[in-house]
């Protein structure tokens, strides 16, 4: 266990068996009881996707806690909304033009989940990004309009 420090925590100051054991246990319990295919590189998405968010909040839970785990609290309503459909969604929708039912294949719900997928990790990234790129747009963009 990390004792709370003043500085910010990285994450391979976690130990392996914090930042695996929870999200495995999760996808291997949803995995079991899911009524849908899943295919195997869904589901290695949908862990990642669990598993990025929870090492935020580890590291978040370590550090000083000087901020809200912002990136721990969107990538894990990502993996609600996506994750969690994939194992436990209702595979079939209708829509207002048609009458019929509108199943989507198992790789259309893949390459879903998978976007869903890059897009926290994008999201990561953008939150890593420096800040003084923002303060260096906002000081060109006035050099522009005098």
């Amino acid at each position: 266990m990390i004792h709370r420090r003043s500085r910010s925590v990285v994450l391979m100051e976690i130990s392996p068996g914090d930042l695996l054991a929870l999200p495995v246990m999760i996808t291997a319990l949803l995995w079991t009881t899911t009524p849908n295919p899943v295919e195997p590189y869904a589901g290695a998405c949908a862990l990642a996707m669990l598993l990025m968010p929870w090492g935020s909040y580890l590291c978040w839970r370590a550090g000083s806690r000087s901020e809200l785990p912002l990136f721990a609290m969107i990538g894990g309503a990502y993996w609600v909304y996506f994750a969690l459909a994939l194992f436990w969604g209702n595979r079939s929708f209708t829509t207002a033009v048609s009458s019929a039912a509108i199943v989507p294949s198992e790789a259309q719900i893949s390459a879903t989940v998978f976007m869903a997928f890059v897009g926290v990790i994008c999201l990561w990234l953008g939150m890593r990004a420096p800040s003084r790129l923002s303060a260096l747009a906002i000081c060109q963009t006035s050099r522009i309009a005098a």
